[in-house]
């Protein structure tokens, strides 16, 4: 089972009992992230420019629409 917090993933064996699921995501909100998001964002804005993004989807469309 994964419950959402705050846009994070926690992962969760189906047998968890909903006491231990309540104390992993008050341990996932209470932690720090500040470092990490920054490190994705200056990741993204260093290598997701529209060209890496979609040109690989448009090659793809394109080879598929020109039978």
């Amino acid at each position: 089972m994964t419950e959402l917090v705050e846009g994070r993933g926690v992962l969760l064996p189906a047998e968890t009992s909903p006491e231990a699921a309540a104390d992993a995501v008050a341990a996932a909100l209470a932690a720090d992230t500040s470092e990490l998001r920054t490190a994705a964002r200056r990741y993204a804005d260093e290598h997701a420019d529209p060209a890496a993004v979609f040109a690989p989807v448009l090659a793809s469309y394109r080879r598929l629409t020109s039978a």
